[in-house]
C-alpha cells in the first residue's frame, strides 16, 4: 500500500484510498488536572503570580497540546507570563479542540504579575478616570461580591504587601492595623 501525510497525521492507504484516520485521543475540553484551577463556561480560573506557560501547562490533562495567546495574538512561549485575558487553546495538530479566557485573579494589567500597576489601575478605575471591563473587571473583584470597589483594593494592597516588600518603596511606608490589615498611604503615587 501506500502512505500520505496530511498536516502531521499519518493515514494508510490501500489503492490511493484512506483505510483509516487514526483515533484522536486528545480530549474536545481543556480539562484541569489540578483542583486549584477551574474551568468553566471557557474561563481558566487560577491564583498565582508570575506563572511562566511552562508551569500553567502542568495544570492540565494533555497541557502539552495547550498553546497561548496574548490578547493582541501574540504567541507566548516558554518562560512568558500567562495573565488575564490571554488565550489558551488545546490543540490536536492544527485542529482547535477548545479555548478558553483566562482568569488571573488580582493581575487587571494581563500582564501575569500581580504588582503596583495593578493596584494603580484598579484605584483608576474606582475613582472613575478609567475603565475595567469583561475578563479584566471579573479580575478586579478580589473580594468577590460581583462589583470592583475599595474592598477590592484592600485586598489587593494585603496580597502585594505579602508578595513582595519591595512594593513599599511605590506605595509609602505601611502601617500594621490591630486587626492584622495594612494602612497603606497613597500620597506617593500619582494616580494621574
Amino acid at each position: 500500500g501506500k502512505a500520505y501525510i496530511d498536516d502531521i497525521r499519518l493515514f494508510k492507504t490501500s489503492d490511493a484510498k484512506a483505510l483509516e484516520i487514526p483515533e484522536d485521543n486528545i480530549p474536545d475540553k481543556i480539562i484541569s488536572s489540578n483542583e486549584a484551577v477551574t474551568v468553566n463556561n471557557s474561563v481558566i480560573n487560577f491564583e498565582g503570580n508570575a506563572v511562566t506557560l511552562n508551569d500553567f501547562r502542568n495544570n492540565f490533562e494533555f497541557g502539552g497540546n495547550i498553546r497561548v495567546w496574548y490578547a493582541d495574538g501574540t504567541e507566548l512561549k516558554g518562560e512568558d507570563f500567562v495573565g488575564t485575558g490571554c488565550v489558551a487553546k488545546l490543540m490536536n495538530g492544527n485542529v482547535l479542540k477548545d479555548s478558553a479566557t483566562v482568569l488571573l485573579k488580582g493581575d487587571i494589567t494581563g500582564d501575569g504579575n500581580i504588582n503596583a500597576e495593578d493596584l494603580v489601575l484598579l484605584r483608576k478605575a474606582i475613582i472613575g478616570k478609567t475603565s475595567l471591563e469583561g475578563i479584566f473587571a471579573d479580575a478586579a473583584d478580589l473580594h468577590a461580591d460581583s462589583r470592583v470597589n475599595v474592598l477590592d483594593l484592600v485586598a489587593m494592597k494585603k496580597f502585594i504587601m505579602e508578595l513582595d516588600t519591595s512594593v513599599r518603596a511605590v506605595l509609602g511606608t505601611p502601617v500594621l492595623k490591630a486587626d492584622g490589615s495594612y494602612n497603606i498611604p497613597f500620597e506617593a503615587v500619582n494616580f494621574q
